[in-house]
């Protein structure tokens, strides 16, 4: 009887090693890599998500406004900060939150990576904004605003880019305008 205990516990050990080395194997398990798919490096370099359309707008509309030196002040890659906004936005951070922590890390001098990680601990956005002596309403305020601005942006440039290389159409006959066939 202790015999065919002691294999069934062997059995037992083997079937669930084999199993966790097919999770380690295919990188099914949980770690600290697995937030952001798009990190992992093959033979050909690093895979590049597709960038946000929505952070695409928020750094253009920054780059417009904001002094030269907006991006290297608040840490973020001056090549292509787009990109970083899209990692932050595929970790679940929201759109107007991005734009809160934007104007915090801007008005604070502070690296937006340190904030995100604090945000991600719980920290508050109206706390973060009143360590650096921040006005938090108006934080609040033009980040909504800027939202809702960006959103129409967005929203413009589709319809924009749906009717490019299209013909309109009559709505009654379904003829491209301008055909005169009978």
């Amino acid at each position: 009887m202790p015999v065919l205990l002691a294999a069934a516990i062997l059995a037992a050990l083997f079937v669930c090693a084999n199993h966790a080395r097919a999770q380690y194997d295919f990188q099914m398990g949980v770690g600290p890599g697995m937030d952001d798919p798009y990190s992992k490096k093959d033979s050909t370099g690093p895979t590049l998500p597709p960038i946000d359309p929505y952070a695409q707008a928020l750094t253009q509309e920054l780059t417009k406004t904001k002094a030269t030196d907006y991006w290297s002040i608040i840490a973020i890659s001056t090549g292509n900060p787009a990109q970083d906004l899209s990692m932050y936005m595929r970790r679940g951070f929201g759109r107007a939150e991005i734009i809160s922590l934007l104007m915090i890390a801007e008005g604070g001098k502070q690296p937006l990576k340190e904030l995100a990680q604090k945000r991600v601990r719980g920290a508050r956005l109206r706390e973060m904004a009143t360590e650096y002596q921040l006005p938090y309403e108006k934080i609040r305020v033009d980040s909504l605003q800027l939202r809702k601005k960006l959103t129409q942006d967005i929203r413009l440039k589709k319809l924009e880019n749906q009717n490019n290389g299209q013909l309109g159409t009559e709505p009654s006959t379904g003829t491209a305008t301008g055909d005169k066939r009978p």
